[in-house]
């Protein structure tokens, strides 16, 4: 049931010019357009009612979140209603009136659905799994629908994925101010942070005959109580639950003054839950290089630090990364590691 609507506060000129700056930087909006424009068919009638832009939601989100609330498609749009008319005109919205989102209950769902399927037409082209239902589905069912897709099919998602994680990476890079501080080197620290997304619980599980998890792009894993490796196997031991990986690399000060450049996020990726995924470090290097956030001074002597933690010290694939993109890299193991065995 959806109650009647008034607007609860405005955003202020300040909160807002925050937000217009770091989007306006990211040119975020600017790409998704292009997405859709360039995967958009022909014909189709114009829009009847409000016109809404991607900046209007990348702003209202990015505010929402700044002030500590969830950026919800509900929350958005009553944000966007709440946008003065001259906050309107700078997200591309000029002229528009917002009332009816703030009209009569049935009004107030007309509008929202219009709202959704908008953005889900204009999000479209960056979705890598169209085919996949965001609801609860058996695990067999799940690799059904994987099955069922022909090259073409999988080459579209791929591009998808990849569009997904440049916008990303664009709205990281335009959340930093100084993209090339004094005294950087080029220094940076990689780790995987994994998120729940649902836990442990009847119904859920690796069987074919169990469900995963709402979000297509989360797995099921397992892992040792004590910190220990990722496992595909045993799921009876230690934690488990459906989740995903987000791994990111962070800028650092050279040699032990860690902190005399401010540690910020460079680049990340999203992916399944590992112990340390190598093809999501390659993704963020070249992202941060695209965005031009790389700081190793020109002509360097010496290659930057790239400091992991020992999930990666198995990977085959590391060292030939760390080659490639000339790096020399750094492991950090728990206190009280041992790492040489005692003489016979």
């Amino acid at each position: 049931m959806i109650t009647a609507h008034e607007p609860r506060y405005r955003l202020s000129q300040n909160m807002f010019r925050q937000t217009k700056v770091i989007i306006d930087r990211s040119g975020a909006g600017q790409y998704v357009n292009d997405c859709h424009e360039e995967s958009k068919g022909t014909g189709g009638r114009k829009s009847a009612g409000i016109n809404y832009t991607i900046d209007a939601v990348l702003v209202c989100a990015l505010s929402l979140i700044m002030l500590g609330r969830t950026p919800t498609l509900k929350a958005i749009l009553n944000a966007i209603g709440d946008l003065s008319p001259a906050q309107l005109a700078e997200v591309g919205m000029s002229g528009q009136d917002t009332g009816r989102i703030f009209s009569t209950p049935a009004e107030q769902h007309r509008e929202r659905q219009r709202f959704i399927a908008w953005l889900q037409r204009r999000l479209q082209p960056l979705d890598p799994s169209p085919d996949q239902p965001a609801r609860r589905i058996t695990n067999a069912e799940h690799r059904r629908i994987i099955a069922q897709r022909g090259p073409s099919e999988v080459a579209k998602y791929a591009a998808a994925g990849q569009r997904l994680r440049t916008v990303i990476n664009l709205l990281i890079k335009g959340s930093i101010s100084d993209p090339q501080p004094p005294g950087a080197v080029g220094d940076l620290v990689a780790d995987e942070s994994i998120y729940d997304l649902a836990g442990p619980r009847p119904g859920l599980g690796v069987r074919p005959d169990t469900k995963r998890g709402a979000a297509y792009c989360g797995t099921y894993y397992a892992r040792e109580k004590n910190s220990g490796p990722m496992r595909d196997g045993d799921y009876r031991n230690g934690k488990h639950a459906f989740g995903l990986g987000l791994t990111a690399i962070t800028r650092i000060g050279a040699g032990n003054q860690l902190h005399a450049v401010a540690p910020v996020m460079v680049a990340a990726d999203i992916h399944g839950p590992t112990s340390g995924n190598v093809d999501a470090l390659k993704e963020c290097i070249e992202h941060m290089q695209h965005n031009g956030l790389d700081t190793r001074p020109p002509g360097a002597a010496s290659w930057p630090r790239f400091i992991v933690d020992m999930g990666y010290s198995p990977k085959k694939s590391f060292p030939s990364l760390m080659f490639d993109k000339r790096y020399t890299a750094v492991f950090r193991y728990p206190e009280g590691t041992t790492l040489t065995e005692p003489s016979g």
